[in-house]
């Protein structure tokens, strides 16, 4: 068994390496940013290890999944990041996925992205999870989150943050909740 697992690590090598699904981003940007190459052991890749390089080096990059094909041919599949909200704050607008990894800072806002007006973030690293400033205003928007949710109310496309007691929150831009306090905020929904 030794024997042929050692076989398979030495003769399995990459000589073909194929990248799909990546539109933002050109193939050769993420496969150097992958560390893969050419005679590297097909047994010896790790897929999670290839996709935290690519994602921490390009934000566009949710993951990345590692096929193999035997002996000689990977294929690097690009799952891209989808904006999910935009943070407007006074010098700019940090663009996240839904997971809070921020994607990028622009100046204009995003066309069909949620807006959150009145976030305070302290770290704003592309790539890296957003950082708040106020834990309690991080819990606030996870609660907020959390209950539109259970109730299965989508289609909200601005959170006003800016008060600190009050919350209002616009539905299909068309229509304002103004839910007063965040108590009973459950039962309000």
């Amino acid at each position: 068994g030794a024997i042929a697992c050692g076989a398979l690590t030495l003769l399995c090598k990459a000589e073909t390496i194929e990248i799909v699904g990546s539109a933002r981003y050109d193939p050769a940007v993420v496969l150097q940013c992958s560390g893969v190459q050419q005679g590297d052991s097909l047994l010896m890749m790790n897929g999670a290890n290839i996709s935290e390089k690519v994602s921490s080096a390009l934000p566009y990059v949710q993951k990345i999944v590692l096929h193999r094909t035997l002996p000689s041919k990977v294929v690097l599949e690009v799952v891209e990041a989808v904006p999910a909200r935009a943070y407007v704050m006074e010098d700019g607008i940090a663009l996240c996925d839904a997971q809070g990894r921020l994607l990028e800072t622009q100046n204009a806002l995003p066309d069909g992205v949620p807006l959150v007006l009145g976030a305070k973030l302290a770290a704003k690293t592309p790539g890296a999870q957003v950082k708040w400033e106020s834990e309690s205003q991080q819990e606030r928007m996870a609660e907020i989150d959390r209950l539109l949710t259970k109730c299965e109310l989508d289609g909200i496309t601005r959170y006003d943050l800016r008060d600190e007691v009050g919350l209002k929150l616009y539905y299909h831009d068309a229509i304002a909740l103004d839910f007063g306090s965040q108590s009973n905020f459950e039962y309000k929904i």
